[in-house]
């Protein structure tokens, strides 16, 4: 026999408490309403758990009967995409998380949230036009979010097409931040809390620009059928049948992998110069549009930090720093990529690029800290964990070193300090409930990186 559901009025005048109690427990809540979803075992538990909360109640309790969701959607992944745009660009209208995590959003939706929220909070955000058009004619559009502080940060996501919820959960990000600071209201994430005055902070002094999808054409030619659902690439036209470079491995640091790495030691795989493998490093360094929308930000401001979210089909969860083309050291400044001495090593188990200990000490740190807040942000179940991106397996032309080595080539560059985040699901598609969960984990790491960020900075302003 299937186990009843049920709707759940709650009663009380703290709305921080009322979050606090749903999200501590990891109940759905329909902030609006005060209502909250429950199957009879979790409805026992915030029974219980009320007892701590003497000024909230229950005060209605209605059976209800589910809609299909998460593995109960029969027939195709695409049919987890949505069909219309819930982002009409009418800044009166708002989304719950009911409808904002019915679906995954498709390219049009993506690009239209943008253009809403720009208009939905003007006073803090500004929708920027990125000059590249995309090989299928697209033009592609980030949003800066802050009172134009004095750090810049930069986030981007929907780099490969068939990572669907990294797009979604940046749309989120931008989301949650903002209505936070228009309500002056904290946000609750599963166990992580940041406060009001945080997110004060973070709008005042950090600009922070997100540009949730990369890679449009990709997405939508993944999201079409199942047939193109694992399409990883860009849409470049190539020659009959074969299309698309993948745009993390086109920028232009040691994209010329085999004039750096040992061919003798090194796993290759996950850099190709044959053009219809899945990692296809393209024609020439940055010669994709997608990869010169993402350098044109970075051209004209003053980039300090910087994150790019993907998913993992494989379970692990990870934030990654540092190098991705080799081990990382402090010792011996004279071991890095500009020095020709070592080209034609990289791979070795002796090789490790040289990377200044207090940046290190500092990315670490701050990785670190972006894994607890994203465990965090689903009661431990889902565990995240730091480590240097080389740790995962090597690459080049990646768009992690490519931020951290432009100040190593010219001292007139800001150096920008990298992560890669890796939320992984079963799949690339993870179904809708767990999609919903790893949007969070990935929300609370970007939310702990601005707090991190701000404490940073303001640490280095009293010394």
């Amino acid at each position: 026999m299937e186990d009843k559901m049920y709707i759940v009025t709650l009663s009380g005048n703290d709305l921080r408490e009322l979050s606090e109690l749903i999200d501590k427990h990891g109940f759905p809540y329909n902030e609006k309403l005060r209502q909250a979803k429950f199957d009879s075992k979790s409805l026992n538990e915030l029974k219980k758990a009320l007892n701590d909360y003497p000024d909230i109640e229950i005060i209605a309790e209605k059976e209800f009967e589910p809609m299909q969701r998460d593995d109960e959607i029969k027939g195709s992944v695409t049919d987890m995409v949505n069909k219309t745009n819930r982002f009409n660009s009418k800044p009166e209208m708002d989304f719950d998380d009911d409808i904002f995590f019915e679906k995954y959003f498709n390219t049009e939706e993506i690009e239209s949230a943008l253009t809403f929220y720009s208009l939905k909070h003007p006073d803090i955000t500004e929708k920027i036009k990125l000059p590249e058009k995309t090989h299928n004619g697209r033009t592609s559009n980030l949003i800066r979010i802050g009172k134009k502080g004095f750090i810049d940060v930069y986030f981007i996501s929907g780099v490969h097409a068939r990572e669907w919820h990294p797009p979604d959960a940046l749309i989120y990000f931008v989301r949650k931040i903002c209505s936070a600071f228009k309500n002056e209201k904290d946000v609750f994430i599963g166990q992580n809390t940041f406060t009001y005055e945080q997110i004060k902070s973070i709008i005042d002094k950090l600009n922070i620009y997100v540009f949730p999808l990369v890679n449009p054409d990709g997405r939508e030619f993944s999201q079409k059928n199942d047939i193109n659902k694992n399409w990883r690439k860009n849409r470049r036209f190539i020659s009959e049948n074969i299309y698309g470079v993948d745009i993390n491995r086109n920028y232009d640091f040691l994209w010329d992998y085999e004039k750096y790495f040992s061919s003798k030691n090194t796993d290759l795989s996950n850099m190709q110069k044959f053009n219809a493998s899945e990692n296809y490093i393209g024609p020439y360094p940055a010669s994709e549009p997608e990869t010169r929308n993402v350098i044109s930000l970075i051209i004209n401001t003053r980039i300090k930090y910087f994150a790019d979210v993907h998913s993992f089909d494989n379970n692990k969860n990870l934030i990654l720093y540092s190098w991705s083309h080799s081990g990382s050291q402090s010792d011996y400044p004279e071991m890095n990529f500009k020095n020709s001495k070592y080209w034609g090593q990289y791979g070795d188990v002796y090789y490790s690029e040289y990377v200044d200990r207090k940046d290190y000490d500092l990315r670490k740190r701050l990785a670190k800290n972006m894994a607890v807040a994203a465990t965090k942000a689903n009661s431990s179940v889902r565990k995240y964990q730091a480590q240097t991106s080389n740790d995962m397996y090597l690459i080049s032309g990646g768009s992690r070193d490519y931020m951290e080595s432009r100040n190593l080539i010219n001292q007139d560059y800001t150096s920008i300090h990298s992560f890669f985040i890796e939320a992984s699901g079963d799949s690339f598609f993870p179904p809708l409930r767990k999609r919903e969960i790893i949007i969070k984990d990935i929300v609370s790491a970007l939310f702990e990186l601005c707090v991190q960020i701000v404490s940073t900075e303001q640490m280095k302003d009293q010394t």
